[in-house]
């Protein structure tokens, strides 16, 4: 399975990488992280076996985003900055930025149940696309959409609205305008979003303005070549590039700097490793880019690692393209996918605590569903039980004949 040997090459190399390091740079090997990625290839396993038919894969898209009903209410508790709401998000979830910024009384940027914003952005743009899949399936059975999807999807635009990010902003516009020829024209998506925002601008519109005009306040001159208008949010990222990052990076560009050497070194953790090596130049506590991220820990070995991995998540998605009976979930996901990779140049999206738990579930149902029509059209392997469905690789030289035929039905 791509997916499957794409994640076991991913995290195979990157223990080796992190060994090398830990002998070379005096530190005990950080492999927790890898333990959490381990997550991510479960809940993609998981997700690919409860698709035992359409309609299972109907019911389980649809218990897969009800969470949204209650992280985006917290979400809005914590925009409007109400104190039972704030008290249990710092007590509960685990979000440094958002702490912070209680703190220091700065502009409050929502982190749901996530922890921060850019994670929770991410998590409500996965979300999105698959509440406008259920929007999709039902226009092609030519049924309703179920009332569900646009709560949830107008819910969504409200959440992402109370982080007030531009890089999550981004995805939602390009998931929704990669799905509006398939959505068509539907009163029900146009009224669940002018609702949605709508509402967040009546409840946040102040704060909408503040973190404009953070924007535009004149105080860019982080790099002197850029023109005025480019935003501050790009100024900084390209001053902490350009004087931190990328000469850490060329310090030591194979292998990088090993996990968590942010932590280390910004933030001073880690006491019991005082003669880690450390790189003398950071003092952002984030390279606020997935691939300046990858670079720092694992160096350019670990963003080849990267690659393979995305490289496995890809294929079943373009595959489903081809797949009628499939691209009605893959279509929203892969442009999920795409915009997420995009977006990974300014935020860490695709190793943050928010996408990989939306990501990896939604490419699992896209298997199961192709692995379906897998073997509906009589081309698995016989004998092979089980996972024996998500062999899909023959799907390149079957797409023809499977989009000449009519595919199954599932209730939306």
């Amino acid at each position: 399975m791509p997916v499957v040997a794409a994640f076991s090459v991913y995290a195979l190399g990157s223990a080796a990488i992190e060994l090398y390091n830990g002998s070379v740079l005096g530190y005990r090997p950080i492999v927790d992280g890898l333990f959490e990625s381990l997550f991510w290839l479960l809940s993609f396993l998981a997700a690919v076996a409860v698709v035992t038919s359409g309609d299972a894969a109907v019911a389980s898209l649809r218990g897969f985003i009800l969470p949204v009903i209650v992280a985006v209410p917290v979400a809005i508790g914590q925009a409007l900055d109400i104190e039972a709401v704030i008290k249990f998000t710092t007590n509960a979830v685990s979000g440094k930025g958002f702490v912070e910024n209680v703190a220091d009384g700065d502009l409050l940027r929502a982190g749901g149940l996530v922890g921060g914003w850019t994670s929770f952005g991410a998590y409500l743009s996965g979300v999105f696309a698959a509440a406008l899949a259920l929007v999709i399936l039902a226009r092609t059975m030519k049924r309703p959409p179920p009332m569900l999807a646009f709560v949830v999807a107008g819910l969504c635009v409200v959440g992402l609205i109370t982080t007030l990010t531009f890089s999550t902003a981004l995805a939602f516009c390009l998931i929704f305008a990669a799905c509006s020829r398939r959505l068509g024209f539907s009163l029900g998506v146009l009224a669940s979003a002018l609702a949605a925002v709508t509402l967040a601008f009546v409840a946040f519109g102040s704060r909408i303005q503040d973190r404009l005009q953070e924007q535009f306040d004149g105080t860019a001159g982080f790099v002197g070549w850029l023109p005025e208008w480019v935003p501050n949010t790009i100024g900084y990222r390209v001053y902490v590039w350009s004087n931190q990052t990328i000469p850490a990076v060329l310090e030591r560009p194979i292998t990088g700097w090993g996990n968590k050497v942010y932590v280390v070194t910004v933030e001073k953790y880690g006491a019991m490793d005082i003669d880690r090596m450390r790189p003398t130049g950071l003092i952002w506590s984030s390279p606020e880019s997935q691939w300046f991220w990858t670079l720092m820990n694992g160096g350019v070995l670990g963003l080849l690692l990267l690659l393979v991995l995305l490289a496995g998540l890809a294929r079943p998605l373009f595959q489903a393209r081809k797949v009628r009976a499939a691209s009605w979930l893959g279509i929203p996901v892969l442009w999920l996918f795409v915009s997420n990779v995009a977006i990974g140049f300014t935020a860490i999206t695709i190793t943050n605590k928010g996408l990989p738990g939306v990501l990896w579930p939604l490419v699992g149902f896209v298997v199961g569903l192709l692995a379906l029509e897998f073997e509906r059209a009589g081309s698995h392997e016989p004998g092979k039980a089980g996972l024996k469905r998500d062999r899909i690789d023959r799907f390149e030289r079957k797409s023809k004949e499977l989009n000449s035929g009519g595919f199954t039905t599932y209730d939306a």
